[in-house]
């Protein structure tokens, strides 16, 4: 079973899709889906083009583990994901090993796709053990991103770990995916955990060093 990855984000303003990508030393045939999040699909939005409504926050974690999956079993290479801000276009890209290998394309981030917590008592070493039980490694802190999380909600966690509400859905999930890729990146943190929950339990996509 392969890796997925977070190659590149950041948010085209005034320029096209295929202008940024360029930029940020990604060719647009790359691409082969481009999955745009409850608008329009750009006309140069590369490769194949899909449109997708307003996500509740469980539901989009879940989408987004079933795109980290293609890669991963490599059904897919290169994924793109758009969504509209007041901004301009927030965009991430995505990829599974054999994309960044067949373009010699150094990859951000790994991603990977958490199974399922069943509901039960949080505390501060449940974080830990999700992890584990995924096979995912990280080491120093962590913060947990709740999708949807009021900012007053409270979770047991270890020590230096940290939670930070993310509104949802007014927080584009390609801008979400960026700036928690880019802190783990740059090493500001681990790990970073995206959750949200669901009425058996978890669901979450982990955001990890390469």
């Amino acid at each position: 079973m392969g890796e997925a990855y977070w190659v590149a984000g950041g948010v085209a303003a005034g320029e096209g899709i295929a202008s940024v990508l360029r930029q940020n030393g990604l060719q647009p045939r790359w691409i082969e889906e481009s999955h745009l999040l409850a608008e329009h699909i750009p006309d140069d939005a590369p490769g194949l083009s899909f449109t997708w409504p307003t996500f509740v926050a469980p539901s989009a974690l879940r989408w987004l583990q079933g795109q980290i999956a293609s890669l991963r079993h490599n059904e897919r290479e290169w994924l793109l994901l758009i969504q509209a801000t007041d901004e301009g276009m927030a965009w991430s890209v995505l990829a599974g090993a054999a994309g960044v290998g067949r373009y010699n394309r150094l990859p951000q981030v790994r991603l990977h796709d958490l199974t399922t917590r069943a509901h039960g008592v949080i505390f501060p070493g449940t974080w830990g053990d999700w992890l584990n039980q995924n096979a995912v490694e990280f080491e120093g802190d962590g913060v947990v991103v709740g999708l949807g999380f009021s900012s007053e909600q409270t979770i047991p966690l270890p020590a230096a770990w940290s939670c930070i509400a993310a509104p949802w859905p007014t927080t584009p999930l390609p801008t979400l995916l960026t700036t928690w890729a880019e802190r783990v990146a740059r090493g500001a943190v681990g790990v970073a955990v995206l959750v949200s929950a669901v009425r058996t339990g978890w669901i979450g996509v982990a955001i990890t060093p390469v």
